[in-house]
């Protein structure tokens, strides 16, 4: 009886590790994208998360596998439930607080031949549905049409900074270039909109990489 008590302390204790070493890796993505260095977030995080499940593990097991495998038991169970509990729900923000169209200038343009990859990333507050992909995809399209041959790929990352609350401008949009043989090409714009956010992004890029490939014609010219 003593024995059975152990090994469901033991899961339970396994649940705990779980729940602190993947829901920790659901709050370091969520703050990680956000942040300036977000390299320092995920390194950190995993440094932190695996030392607390490694020292758990050696704590709760004291040397018996039955104890090691109900707290393995507990701990993949805590997976399973973290993934349950953060997956995006339907509406859980809308796109915009008014729908309205993309405006004009950012419509794709009948181009043959544009094989630049664009990435789409979202938090789980911002439902990425089909829709909101081929929209920002356009955007982004209609914009660097003229730079479409030097770039091979596009990320466009789309948070909201007040956690799914409205009001101010708390709509984030990180959009990062590729463009061959050069270092990637960076710029943020905040705006309350989604669809203001990823033109507000759209044009600062588009004038980044005007000044970056300029002055790389005007040194091989």
């Amino acid at each position: 009886m003593n024995e059975m008590l152990i090994l469901i302390l033991a899961g339970a204790a396994g649940g705990g590790l779980g729940a602190i070493f993947f829901g920790g890796l659901w709050w370091t993505i969520r703050r990680g994208i956000a942040s300036p260095r977000p390299a320092l977030w995920f390194l950190g995080s995993a440094l932190l998360r695996t030392a607390i499940a490694l020292a758990g593990f050696y704590f709760v097991s004291s040397g018996e596998w039955q104890r090691l495998t109900a707290c393995l038991v507990g701990f993949i169970a805590a997976r399973l439930a973290v993934l349950r509990l953060t997956r995006p729900r339907q509406g859980s923000r809308p796109a915009t607080a008014k729908a309205r169209p993309l405006t004009p200038f950012i419509q794709p343009p009948e181009r043959p031949k544009n094989n630049m990859i664009i990435q789409l990333n979202t938090d789980h507050t911002i439902h990425s549905r089909a829709s909101l992909t081929a929209e920002v995809e356009a955007a982004v399209r209609s914009v660097l049409s003229h730079h479409h041959d030097r770039i091979a790929r596009v990320e466009v990352h789309l948070t909201d900074e007040n956690g799914g609350k409205t009001g101010g401008n708390d709509i984030r949009c990180l959009m990062e270039a590729r463009p061959a043989g050069l270092p990637p090409v960076a710029v943020t714009h905040h705006a309350s909109e989604l669809v203001q956010a990823v033109d507000g992004a759209a044009q600062k890029l588009k004038s980044a990489l005007d000044h970056t490939l300029g002055k790389l014609q005007q040194h091989q010219s």
